[in-house]
């Protein structure tokens, strides 16, 4: 998601109130940085949720919001809130962050595509009762066959790569490779993509946990990082002073 709608009167809600007398300022910082965090890592699929691991949440607050005041915090909107703001929930290494209203935010394009997703999934409550059929002819079983291959291709390549065990039979990863399949990207994309960022964030303390399918498959990300380039390996002086040699001499 792009972007998000911010009233400008937003200081005047009674909640926000509530977190300035609180928290002052830096609670409505911390309101708008949560809403911004889960905008960015946005789920058509899931619009209100989301799961993060709780060290790259909490590095994406300046080094002086600590686990305490950001724990306090999320308490306050989810206790103290007379419409529970932000619902979550918390274990010893990740976070699960429930933002209800952040559906209602989106933008433009975003309500969109959720309003038609609603209409896809109230058409499946009306059939609920007829039985699912199966694939109307032997093409399209293999289709799907196929494409269920090619998942587990990708998720087994980017494990290999980074050393994880993502699942190829979570419903999210499905979805967002599913996603590029049908814009048409083959698996050498993928893999492509996979390589690049994988040589650019694996070992950095602050990029490796974007090495994940709901980062580098989502459509926002998925076409710019198709067309960075990979990065060269670094300058080597002899290497170098050593190809000029045999150029003179062979000059």
């Amino acid at each position: 998601m792009k972007w998000f709608k911010h009233l400008t009167a937003s200081r005047n809600d009674p909640d926000i109130g509530a977190i300035i007398t609180r928290f002052g300022y830096k609670g409505y910082f911390l309101f708008f940085r949560t809403l911004e965090i889960m905008s960015d890592e946005f789920s058509i699929e899931n619009p209100a949720k989301n799961e993060f691991d709780f060290k790259w949440f909490l590095d994406q607050f300046p080094r002086n919001i600590d686990k305490k005041t950001l724990i306090k915090f999320l308490e306050f909107c989810q206790d103290s809130l007379e419409k529970r703001r932000i619902i979550f929930s918390l274990n010893s290494k990740n976070i699960s962050i429930n933002f209800p209203k952040l559906k209602d935010l989106t933008d433009d394009y975003t309500s969109r595509v959720i309003r038609g997703l609603s209409e896809v999934n109230t058409d499946k409550v009306r059939s609920k009762s007829e039985k699912n059929p199966l694939p109307k002819n032997k093409e399209e079983r293999n289709k799907n066959k196929e494409t269920r291959e090619e998942i587990k291709e990708i998720i087994l390549y980017l494990n290999e790569k980074i050393g994880k065990n993502f699942s190829d039979k979570s419903k999210t990863n499905i979805d967002f490779i599913n996603g590029r399949l049908n814009e048409g990207y083959i698996i050498a994309d993928f893999k492509r993509v996979i390589d690049i960022k994988v040589a650019k964030w694996k070992g950095d303390p602050k990029m490796q946990d974007y090495l994940r399918p709901s980062t580098l498959f989502r459509p926002t990300n998925f076409e710019n990082y198709l067309n960075e380039s990979m990065p060269t390996d670094k300058p080597n002086p002899i290497k170098e002073r050593l190809q000029r040699e045999r150029e003179k001499l062979n000059a």
